[in-house]
């Protein structure tokens, strides 16, 4: 299956993505794919998923409007909801498992 990913609106949405990405990996964040400029260059910019992040960095406090999946680890139902109510804007989260239920 071949999956086409297409650019950022401009340089400064780039810019925007890298900045929250270096904030969570400054704050002990780790990057496990992406996490770069794309090598097709110009606005395009990795997928990327980064673990461990902290609800207290800037990726888990707004939009990105790019590929990036920030984790962030919780143990308990009741700590997952508290954290995604943590916000002042209107994310949207998922999980997409095809073999929830199976």
């Amino acid at each position: 299956m071949v999956r086409v990913k297409g650019p950022l609106i401009n340089e400064a949405a780039v810019e925007k993505v890298e900045l929250l990405v270096q904030d969570a990996i400054s704050q002990g964040a780790k990057v496990v794919v992406g996490g770069k400029r794309h090598n097709l260059g110009l606005t395009f910019y990795e997928p990327t998923i980064i673990s461990d992040v902290k609800n207290e960095v800037l990726i888990a406090r707004r939009e990105i409007f790019g590929l990036v999946t920030p984790v962030i680890p919780f143990k308990k139902e009741e700590e997952a909801i508290q954290i995604a109510n943590d916000t002042d804007s209107g994310f949207y989260y998922f999980i997409y498992d095809p073999y929830i239920g199976v």
